[in-house]
């Protein structure tokens, strides 16, 4: 269903189902919780004998769990070295944001088609959802998902099923990828006037307006995501002379 709540991220657990494919599904799930849970951090080496012994399986679903996790673009592979959790690099957050800008611009003329009251206040609940979390400084992951479920309570109202299934896959890429301390207390306030605006727009039934207030903050975020991996670089080729 297209229900946004349907991402969830629960606290990793060792009870396995027996069958073979939904032990692998299993193990699936668990490491992807383990990684929104910051338990595997981005750019982490995988070791397929401690996760095996963390989740109580054997080393064959967790292989087969981080073949299908390579598909998902959530871990890469290097040859001779192993699995790694995957990481935002310039070129993935531009790639994903220009995603993002065509189908949350795109589908907005069907958003506003079938607003009615009940759709309006659907939105308007994942903005004081993202308010009540905002004063908790430790939520920059719970802020994150908040955010994108915002943005797929949107798009759910377009009805177009495959716009809302690579919006969620999007999302899933950007928040599973970026470190909780990335979130800038400012960028986080600055997004939260942003989706009021947004919400305002898209009650008055303005297409063009709905249009530009995304696109602006779409932008936004893309920037601030780009402008802190540029720093933190910065920060790491200064600190390396010192190293050697």
């Amino acid at each position: 269903s297209m229900n946004s709540s349907s991402i969830k991220h629960k606290r990793p657990h060792k009870n396995m189902s027996k069958t073979k494919g939904g032990k692998v599904d299993q193990v699936y799930g668990e490491i992807k919780n383990m990684i929104y849970h910051n338990m595997l951090a981005p750019g982490q080496k995988i070791i397929y004998k401690d996760l095996a012994e963390r989740l109580d399986v054997s080393i064959t679903p967790v292989v087969q769990a981080l073949k299908r996790l390579e598909r998902s673009n959530l871990v890469y592979y290097e040859t001779n070295k192993g699995y790694f959790v995957g990481e935002l690099t310039e070129r993935m957050v531009e790639d994903l944001y220009h995603v993002r800008e065509a189908l949350e611009i795109q589908t907005i003329p069907l958003v506003i088609e079938n607003l009615d009251v009940q759709a309006l206040r659907s939105i308007k609940t994942e903005i004081k959802r993202y308010l009540n979390t905002l004063t908790m400084s430790e939520e920059g992951r719970t802020l994150m998902l908040l955010d994108a479920q915002f943005h797929l309570k949107i798009i759910e109202h377009s009805n177009n099923k495959v716009a809302y299934d690579i919006l969620k896959d999007v999302f899933e890429q950007i928040y599973l990828r970026y470190k909780p301390e990335y979130l800038h207390q400012s960028r986080v306030k600055e997004a939260y006037e942003e989706h009021r605006t947004i919400l305002s727009a898209l009650a008055r039934r303005d297409i063009e307006a709905t249009r530009t207030v995304m696109m602006n903050h779409i932008r936004k975020g893309k920037d601030h995501i780009l402008s802190i991996i540029q720093s933190r670089r910065n920060m790491f080729n200064q600190k390396r002379p010192w190293m050697i």
